[in-house]
């Protein structure tokens, strides 16, 4: 599986505390292993945007767009501080 991170991405990345940084770096590198590991709880959140979802940690989510023909390549947006902030952001996408 291939990523890109996005500015956006790096953003949110530099104001979690070093706990949750931690855990995003081991996500990702289970994800880039195994994306449907069930630790990662990886799965499409809008299926009109092609948003997935990726556990970090209890409350924390980094979401990216499954772009383009390849099922290889995801381009990371975001990460989002809890589920309610995900569904938050889910829905303005949606206007």
């Amino acid at each position: 599986m291939r990523s890109h991170a996005l500015p956006s991405f790096w953003d949110a990345y530099s104001r979690l505390d070093e706990d949750v940084r931690r855990r995003a770096r081991k996500a990702f590198r289970l994800w880039a292993e195994n994306p449907f590991h069930p630790s990662l709880h990886f799965k499409c959140m809008d299926s009109q945007e092609n948003i997935w979802s990726v556990r970090i940690s209890l409350e924390h989510r980094a979401l990216g767009v499954w772009e383009g023909d390849s099922e290889e390549e995801v381009f990371l947006k975001t990460i989002i501080p809890s589920r309610k902030a995900t569904k938050k952001y889910l829905k303005g996408k949606k206007r």
